[in-house]
């Protein structure tokens, strides 16, 4: 019994790890849009269409953090901080080990996509690239302000969207690294 607990202790481990390395990915393309969008020659439009696929980024992101499951374990919405879950891995009492999961809130800008129950909106429209509007609201992060607090209707909270999406970056890619 003690060897099948220490499977389900790796099972959960690597549950976690495949659901961290979907956002790391996501969180990456989200830099390079990023990126891209700091280019002064894209016109709103251009702006618009990143914003677009950024907010679809953002999206998985939340879907993967909520609904990553383990035995009916919401192994990454386990509400703030962390949670330590442990497996008897031997016959005697105290034979355990412990795996600490990360709370997805903690991730920051992963975090920002979802607060609660209402999603963190910017309204882009009227802000104009090159003299014209955007029309397309940033969720959780926009790309050239950056990541997006205060529920409905939120405002950008820098204007360091790089700083921002680097910063999300090391916190999953230190988890990764169990560091």
């Amino acid at each position: 019994m003690a060897s099948r607990n220490a499977n389900d202790g790796i099972s959960l481990a690597q549950t976690a790890e495949g659901a961290l390395t979907e956002v790391n990915n996501n969180l990456q393309r989200v830099r390079d849009l990023t990126v891209q969008a700091q280019n002064s020659s894209n016109s709103a439009s251009d702006i618009d269409s990143i914003q677009a696929e950024v907010n679809l980024r953002m999206q998985e992101i939340d879907r993967v953090t909520k609904q990553t499951d383990f035995n009916g374990i919401k192994v990454l919405n386990t509400g703030s901080g962390s949670t330590t879950y442990n497996f008897q891995i031997g016959a005697n009492d105290g034979d355990t080990v412990g795996i600490t999961v990360t709370a997805s809130d903690s991730f920051n800008l992963a975090g920002a996509a979802q607060s609660g129950t209402t999603q963190n909106t910017a309204s882009s429209s009227g802000q104009s690239v090159n003299g014209i509007s955007r029309s397309t609201s940033a969720i959780g992060f926009d790309v050239l302000k950056g990541v997006v607090t205060g529920g409905s209707g939120g405002t950008a909270s820098s204007t360091t969207p790089l700083a921002d999406i680097d910063k999300a970056i090391r916190v999953v890619e230190a988890l990764l690294n169990n560091r």
